[in-house]
């Protein structure tokens, strides 16, 4: 039987750049980090949960990469702005942002600030987190779904 998945795509050098990725501790997210770390991006990785983006961050440390992690909970606007001060102190110019963290859920659930968990997590916390660091964007933005 013939595959019919698609060839792995190699990014160009991604030397001198910056690419900041939310939900990069799992599944797209993590691919993508993984792909810009093979080329040779400086990665700044999100995550809810640090102990679980410490361990992306050796992951790509091994494949020669220099991470730094920050903690982001896209369902909490505050953590948003806290998370992209962070960012914003570095000042160092965002090349590439991927806008990938996510959540689905089969209950309709409220955040601790009674938005819906899916529209925040999805949308309000991503456009925020955005432009509280769209000074430092020179590049990309990607978004995944």
């Amino acid at each position: 039987m013939k595959s019919t998945a698609a060839p792995p795509v190699s990014l160009p050098s991604q030397a001198n750049r910056h690419w900041v990725i939310t939900g990069g501790t799992n599944g797209i997210g993590l691919e993508a980090a993984r792909a810009a770390a093979d080329a040779g991006a400086d990665i700044t990785l999100t995550a809810r949960t640090m102990a679980r983006g410490a361990q992306v961050a050796t992951e790509l440390g091994e494949r020669g990469a220099t991470v730094s992690v920050i903690q982001l909970d896209l369902t909490d606007l505050d953590a948003v702005r806290r998370g992209a001060e962070q960012i914003v102190a570095a000042d160092r110019p965002v090349d590439v942002l991927v806008n990938n963290a996510g959540a689905v859920s089969a209950r309709r659930t409220e955040t601790p600030s009674g938005a819906e968990l899916i529209l925040a997590t999805n949308v309000l916390g991503p456009f925020a987190f955005t432009n509280h660091i769209a000074p430092l964007l020179t590049g990309r933005i990607v978004i995944t779904g």
